[in-house]
């Protein structure tokens, strides 16, 4: 699991360095850059949600009901 937190933490680090090459000005101090890094680059954003398959327990139990 750690594996994974560290690629999206790079992955998102990259792609806030993408957001804010377009939307913070070339000639823009570092100062503003490191501000908006800060603010928005996070560890704890870095985290993957457990994904429940409730699609297929409906399934199952639709399974049951027909073949009785």
């Amino acid at each position: 699991m750690d594996t994974f937190k560290k690629v999206i933490y790079e992955q998102n680090k990259q792609f806030l360095e993408n957001i804010m090459g377009d939307f913070i000005s070339e000639d823009s101090d570092d100062k503003e850059k490191n501000k908006f890094m800060e603010k928005y680059h996070k560890l704890n954003f870095t985290y993957m949600i457990p994904n429940k398959d409730e699609v297929e327990r409906r399934h199952k139990i639709k399974f049951k009901r027909i073949m009785k």
